[in-house]
């Protein structure tokens, strides 16, 4: 009961995991003149001299969402955990990029530490799933194999643009999509 009762907590989170990224990025663009998604990361919306407790707070909520569907992802997906572990990895290091704003230099750090995890974790998911009998499973598998490709592929947009928050939109979008769908699926069992 309990299991089951911390399954659809844990959907509720990954459907909100989008929404809340995105009502803090469009909060705190409304709050700042400066931001270009051609010349700048997202994570410069938090930088100090802006207003960074909507972006970094966010960021914190976010990642808290993130990891709490990760667990929960982890509980029903008993035999294949290691997939979901890595969401929770990559949900800790948004949580830390939160808490460590731009201009530190361990912003770096975090922030890359996230996109790697957050991208390896779609591979692992996708790898484990493709070719799992259950067919929502294997159709997950199939967009987490998708969303990988997407992010390797996103660098390119750096031949073309100076800031990097077009290549971030395009890696965090599907994969905050996908956990909404996987989220939808977990409330509804």
């Amino acid at each position: 009961m309990i299991s089951s009762k911390f399954s659809k907590l844990a959907g509720g989170c990954g459907i909100f995991v989008l929404i809340v990224f995105l009502a803090m990025l469009f909060l705190s663009i409304q709050q700042v003149s400066w931001f270009s998604w051609t010349d700048n990361a997202i994570s410069d919306l938090g930088r100090n001299e802006g207003v960074p407790s909507v972006f970094n707070n966010g960021l914190i909520v976010t990642g808290i969402l993130m990891l709490v569907f990760s667990l929960g992802l982890a509980n029903i997906s008993e035999d294949k955990r290691s997939s979901s572990l890595f969401f929770g990895l990559s949900s800790i290091f948004l949580i830390a990029t939160g808490f460590i704003p731009l201009p530190k230099i361990e912003h770096i750090y975090v922030s890359s530490l996230f996109f790697v995890s957050f991208t390896y974790a779609f591979f692992a998911f996708g790898i484990s799933f493709y070719q799992d009998k259950n067919d929502f499973l294997r159709k997950m598998g199939y967009f987490a194999i998708l969303n990988l490709i997407i992010a390797i592929i996103s660098p390119v947009f750096l031949l073309f643009f100076e800031g990097v928050a077009i290549p971030e939109m395009i890696v965090i979008f599907p994969g905050s999509l996908w956990f909404m769908i996987f989220g939808l699926k977990m409330v509804k069992s």
